[in-house]
């Protein structure tokens, strides 16, 4: 998803909704935005792995990860 269609999606709701991501195991957390240059991996990777990993040499993007307690 590119930020155009995150804004798109996001201007669908009322200003006043709380954003949360999924937490850990269980329920739903806080985030925070971080960027990072990420490459595709395998095109079916394993259940428990992103589509995505770290590589400096790749795409530059935004990360919106649940924020560490």
């Amino acid at each position: 998803m590119k930020i155009k269609e995150l804004i798109e999606q996001l201007q669908k709701y009322p200003d006043n909704l709380r954003v949360l991501v999924n937490g850990y195991e269980m329920g739903y957390d806080d985030f925070e935005i971080n960027t990072q240059y990420i490459s595709k991996i395998y095109p079916e990777p394993a259940r428990w792995a992103g589509d995505y990993k770290k590589d400096d040499a790749g795409e530059y993007c935004v990360i919106l990860s649940r924020k560490q307690k």
